[in-house]
């Protein structure tokens, strides 16, 4: 490869695309590269990103096989598939890879744990190498034998376009003839720039169109039928007979496997079925938990309102009622205690004097009339200190009545709301 070449190469410093900051410099050496290829006719020193240049990107993506974003990213798959049309490019004529690469046509599945011949591992090699999606050597130097990029590289076709990623491309399977169409649709926009480089007198026959299950046995392109020409001479009808065996084997082992994938879903099917009936009944149980716990709360709070309304606050309204009129009792007794000792203390003091004593204490000391007459003042002070309890206690005992009744009145309404809740909640009459 020529050394020039470096120039030409696609090195993005940022993402060029829809919302992307694109560099200016990116931008305008994109738009020279894919005018290069033929892939551009507008101005090559735009350096802004416009619908032009989006549609060339999309485009040779589907070309290739990629994902169609309009993105290219620096290092992506979309890069490294333009660097490659232009090292083509570049290469001496009869260097020249073939702007049309020719359809893959295994004899056999390819894949892990596959049978995976020589020739066609080549032949899907080549082919991921032509669509950008392998490595270089892959292209121009396939080595025949199924590795992790192989297989790497076909799972990436599968997905860009919306196959079933398996890593696995069977004889005229789906993967095989996608792969095939994109390789037409890789050569038809080059055809003419190919006519021009190139000088070849074959170019015609470079660009066929894709091939179908049909005559994948008649075409001697491909490295899977190299022995295709031989079989034909010395018996036509033989290697159709094979032919139609082994695919009618292969449809077989494909109906097998598809019916052993249709036993694990309905397998998968069943245990999911299980699974909501198990935790619909769970959410069954535990709404019924739920509603019991509830009962069980509303039943607690009925007896402690029964309880209430029937026991507790009569037991003191009762109470009240009987106190009352012992404590007038109390009150009226009180009161005649501290008449008695207000006219006791009221009566003048007069020492009688005891014979050889003086009346008086003369040495200063307090005589027995006197601790009399402060036992008397003492004791008044406490009639009067009970009096005013009792009162008090009445006073308590005359509001409360009113508040007990009233208190009642609320529970009972509070009662009937509880046995309201049962009624909905519990179903209870």
């Amino acid at each position: 490869m020529p050394s020039f070449f470096s120039n030409l190469r696609s090195a993005l410093s940022a993402p060029i695309g829809n919302r992307q900051t694109s560099n200016a410099n990116d931008l305008i050496q994109t738009r020279r590269n894919f005018s290069r290829l033929g892939r551009y006719g507008g101005d090559t020193e735009l350096s802004v990103l416009d619908r032009e240049l989006d549609t060339t990107i999309r485009t040779f993506q589907r070309d290739k096989g990629l994902k169609q974003d309009g993105i290219m990213n620096p290092g992506g798959q979309t890069e490294r598939a333009l660097n490659r049309d232009l090292e083509n490019m570049m290469r001496p004529a009869d260097e020249r890879q073939p702007l049309y690469t020719a359809p893959v046509r295994s004899s056999a599945p390819v894949g892990n744990s596959k049978e995976n011949q020589s020739e066609d591992v080549k032949q899907v090699q080549r082919s991921l190498g032509r669509l950008g999606l392998a490595s270089e050597n892959k292209l121009y130097e396939p080595s025949g034998i199924l590795d992790r990029e192989t297989v790497d590289s076909m799972q990436l076709f599968q997905k860009s376009n919306d196959l079933r990623v398996d890593g696995f491309m069977n004889p005229n399977g789906e993967t095989e003839t996608a792969m095939n169409s994109s390789l037409y649709r890789l050569s038809a926009p080059l055809s003419e720039e190919g006519g021009d480089e190139g000088g070849d007198g074959d170019n015609e026959e470079e660009t066929p169109p894709p091939p179908t299950p049909e005559d994948g046995d008649d075409s001697n392109e491909g490295g899977g039928n190299d022995d295709g020409d031989e079989g034909e001479e010395e018996d036509p009808g033989e290697p159709d007979c094979s032919d139609k065996e082994q695919a009618l084997e292969e449809a077989e082992e494909e109906l097998r496997q598809a019916q052993e994938e249709l036993e694990e879903a309905e397998k998968h099917l069943e245990e999911l079925q299980k699974q909501l009936e198990e935790l619909s009944e769970g959410k069954t149980n535990d709404q019924e938990r739920e509603r019991n716990r509830q009962c069980i709360e509303l039943h607690k709070s009925k007896n402690e309102l029964q309880k209430q309304y029937s026991e507790d606050i009569p037991r003191k309204i009762n109470y009240a009622k009987e106190r009352i009129p012992m404590a007038e009792s109390d009150l009226s007794e009180a009161r005649k205690q501290l008449a008695l000792a207000m006219a006791a203390s009221a009566i003048p003091f007069i020492p009688t004097p005891s014979i050889g004593k003086p009346p008086f204490d003369l040495g200063g000391g307090v005589s027995a009339a006197d601790n009399d007459h402060a036992e008397n003042v003492r004791k008044i002070e406490e009639i009067r200190q009970r009096i005013s309890e009792l009162e008090q206690e009445i006073a308590d005992l005359k509001a409360q009545i009113p508040e007990l009744e009233q208190e009642r009145e609320d529970v009972y309404q509070r009662l009937l709301d509880v046995e309201e809740q049962i009624a909905v909640v519990c179903g209870d009459d």
